[in-house]
């Protein structure tokens, strides 16, 4: 889990708003878990921190899929960047493309 978060805080700045990053083995292994649940907390709290400062990923969404067909690296989390990008201060929204259903 150590790791995955240092590449996470590594590569982050990197992923422009709308950008998704995909992490294995989240949810079946105890470490990386452990982490996800903190990731998890930081995103129901609008990237905020406990103590109400922003956190150093920004906004962000986050979803977790199980493989159950797979015997090792049987999970993956997505994660979606939704804030501003330090580099281009563009903040991320889905483009209507259609005007109908």
């Amino acid at each position: 889990a150590n790791r995955i978060e240092t590449f996470l805080q590594n590569f982050w700045f990197r992923v422009k708003p709308g950008g998704y990053v995909a992490v294995h083995s989240t949810l079946t292994n105890s470490l990386s878990r452990e982490w996800l649940e903190k990731m998890r907390a930081l995103a129901r709290n609008g990237g905020k921190n406990e103590d109400g400062t922003m956190g150093e990923y920004g906004v962000f969404e986050i979803m977790s899929f199980m493989e159950p067909h797979k015997l090792f690296q049987n999970s993956f989390t997505i994660f979606q960047r939704r804030d501003q990008h330090p580099i281009d201060s563009k903040e991320y929204k889905e483009p209507v493309l259609t005007k109908y259903p």
